[in-house]
């Protein structure tokens, strides 16, 4: 898991917006989207404020444990299967109007 992906994993427990986030930390919240897709990083001083926010070391904050990926994995996979259960029900709807 990327250090992004930590981030929104983080950020998603602890129930805090993008925007909520980006108030906290005074950054944009383009800026903190970049972070969970990893298109840029957060310096070493947001970093820091990162972890003290969430409770975690840095250390934690920079390696995921592996109980954590196997949650990232799920929740992925139910969306997933989610969004393809919305599709199919559309598709079928868009059958019956036709």
């Amino acid at each position: 898991m990327s250090l992004g992906e930590n981030l929104q994993y983080l950020r998603a427990r602890e129930g805090v917006t993008q925007e909520q986030l980006a108030e906290r930390l005074d950054v944009s919240r383009q800026a903190v989207s970049k972070w969970e897709r990893a298109e840029s990083a957060p310096d070493m001083g947001n970093l820091i404020a990162l972890a003290d926010l969430y409770g975690v070391t840095l250390d934690e904050l920079l390696r995921v444990s592996p109980e954590v990926e196997e949650d990232v994995r799920y929740e992925s996979q139910e969306r997933a299967e989610s969004a393809e259960s919305q599709a199919a029900e559309a598709a079928e709807a868009a059958r019956a109007a036709a």
